[in-house]
């Protein structure tokens, strides 16, 4: 069964939409691998953006205004 596999796996690599396929493959392999280096920083600096600003609005806004201790 893994013989007849291997077989048809190297018939569809040997024609033109196998080597389509591998393309493809490839191409968004390649993509994802650029995401992570290029997305993934700046994502994580708007995050870290937003938690500050959402701590500094819990801070001024909702703990000293809303919630007031004495």
């Amino acid at each position: 069964m893994i013989n007849n596999l291997k077989k048809k796996f190297k018939k569809f690599l040997s024609n033109e939409r196998g080597e389509f396929g591998i393309s493809a493959l490839l191409s968004i392999a390649i993509a994802l691998i650029v995401a992570v280096f290029i997305l993934f920083p700046g994502i994580k600096g708007i995050s870290q953006k937003a938690v500050t600003e959402l701590d500094d609005w819990w801070e001024t806004t909702i703990k000293n205004e809303i919630f007031v201790t004495n």
